[in-house]
């Protein structure tokens, strides 16, 4: 039995001891629910715990981890550690189905399962949500204008999703305060706002229009704008067997053979193989390759009855793939020797592998027939590879010194995606620059923070002194309404400074 589906009947009868007619947590409706643009799961925890006026990880550490069953999972969420674990909750794990089942017991729902990708669970590899919290400045300023709900919506996490589909810009990655990559899960996670500066990650500024989703950039949207409004309508979800099932029926419809077909969407016949005998399944980037090449979307080639009916490749196509290939074609003892010696010239010389796939001789032959002539090339383009390295070293060496030489420094993460670097490599030969690097980069994010503390505390001084002179109480509610982010009254260090400034002016707490 399906995993997601047997959940439904396990849930029935675990922990009705702790339930009532009365739900323990509010009923809160998911936003977006039955489209494809229906929040996540971790944002609706952020709005259940802010509903009931705790924090994400008193709500989490408090209820959801002593309610569930799981040793595992109630021993790192009661001491509060989240990790690595959180890019699942939204996702498609065992993980992300223990959070649904524990909050649709808490919430008393049964709609929870929709907010994750879950449902899809048997034709994915893989997670596919990403590591991090993504999200549409514009988006979240529009909900923020028109007074609706904050809410971070599903699609924006989904892995390979970049751009918001309505506004065409760049989904954004890192707070523009502190330039920090946000988790799902966070002890001071609110919807909208940055959980470790509270800076509200919408804008007012006008956006610069980006052109319109490239072709492949829209069909995978639209695919998973699909799966997730079905997974809310879906009579029957999908099992390990689906998409063999499904390859076979294709493969059947057109008459192609396995090796024709691999050809077809881009992959080895070995891979092809493992899929049709349910050894493994496609990663979410493959399985979107086969959709696009049948022109129909994942969701009709997996889940349609009339899916032979959506599907559709162009006869020529299939007409040129059985004429393409032809086993044995010969190429002749002299025209490799003569690719060898040509190759011996060339400024850029490739490999003997590389040499025989590009001119469709053996590679093995080669070595066995001109034995000489392969070690010549074989030591040339060693000598070539070794002079493209040291060139690669001499210049990544001479950008960490630039780096160190600019007035705002780059993190050592920063400095590995601008330039394409391996972490391994840079650290491996510079190692003292790599520690400067980081050091730098460390002392300016402190100067930063001391900054940003310091200027949110002369707001809130501002504000407090501004109603006490208006013979006003400056309770906390009233301070933190007029904060230009009123989030930011959640860390305790601002708390604690508003009480200090408080009892300064003779009231009593």
């Amino acid at each position: 039995m399906n995993i997601v589906l047997h959940r439904v009947i396990e849930k029935e009868s675990q922990l009705d001891h702790i339930l009532s007619s009365r739900s323990v947590l509010y009923n809160l409706e998911p936003i977006g629910s039955g489209t494809p643009y229906v929040e996540s799961l971790t944002s609706y925890i952020s709005r259940l715990a802010n509903a009931h006026n705790v924090s994400v990880s008193s709500l989490i550490k408090g209820l959801i981890a002593k309610t569930t069953d799981k040793v595992y999972l109630k021993n790192s969420l009661s001491e509060g550690i989240f990790g690595d674990t959180a890019k699942y909750i939204n996702g498609n794990s065992r993980l992300s189905i223990e959070y649904v089942d524990v909050l649709e017991l808490l919430t008393s729902r049964n709609d929870l399962n929709q907010l994750t990708m879950n449902s899809w669970t048997g034709i994915f590899s893989g997670n596919v949500v990403g590591d991090y919290r993504k999200w549409c400045p514009s988006c979240l300023n529009e909900c923020k204008s028109n007074s609706k709900d904050i809410h971070e919506p599903l699609i924006w996490y989904i892995s390979g999703i970049d751009k918001c589909e309505k506004h065409e810009n760049m989904l954004k990655k890192a707070c523009p305060s502190c330039n920090k990559k946000l988790p799902f899960i966070h002890s001071h996670f609110v919807v909208g706002y940055c959980q470790y500066c509270f800076t509200w990650l919408g804008d007012d500024l006008p956006r610069k229009i980006t052109k319109p989703l490239p072709e492949l950039e829209s069909f995978i949207m639209e695919n998973y704008k699909l799966l997730i409004e079905k997974s809310f309508s879906a009579t029957s979800l999908p099992t390990k067997k689906s998409i063999s099932l499904a390859l076979s029926k294709v493969m059947n419809s057109l008459k192609i053979s396995n090796t024709n077909f691999a050809k077809l969407i881009g992959v080895g016949d070995s891979t092809l193989s493992s899929w049709l005998h349910n050894r493994s399944i496609p990663s979410k980037d493959n399985l979107i390759r086969v959709a696009r090449t049948l022109n129909c979307n994942i969701f009709d080639l997996i889940m349609s009855e009339n899916m032979i009916e959506k599907i559709s490749v162009d006869k020529q196509i299939l007409s040129d793939l059985h004429k393409s290939y032809k086993r044995g074609d010969y190429v002749s003892k002299s025209e490799t020797k003569f690719y060898i010696k040509n190759e011996l010239t060339s400024d850029t010389p490739r490999s003997i592998a590389q040499l025989a796939s590009k001119k469709g001789f053996s590679p093995q032959s080669a070595r066995d027939q001109f034995p000489s002539l392969c070690k010549q090339l074989s030591a040339r383009y060693a000598h070539y590879q070794r002079g493209i390295w040291h060139e690669k070293i001499r210049e990544i060496e001479g950008n960490l010194k630039f780096e160190l030489t600019r007035e705002i420094p780059l993190s050592l993460a920063e400095f590995h995606e601008k330039y394409g670097y391996t972490p391994s490599t840079v650290r491996r030969y510079f190692p003292e620059l790599c520690g400067e690097i980081v050091l730098r980069y460390k002392e300016y994010k402190q100067k930063l923070k001391l900054e940003r503390i310091e200027n949110v505390k002369k707001e809130i001084k501002n504000i407090t002194l501004e109603i006490h002179d208006r013979g006003v109480y400056p309770n906390r509610k009233l301070v933190q309404k007029n904060l230009k982010q009123p989030a930011i009254f959640r860390n305790p260090i601002y708390r604690d400074y508003w009480r200090g400034i408080v009892l300064s002016l003779g009231y009593n707490l």
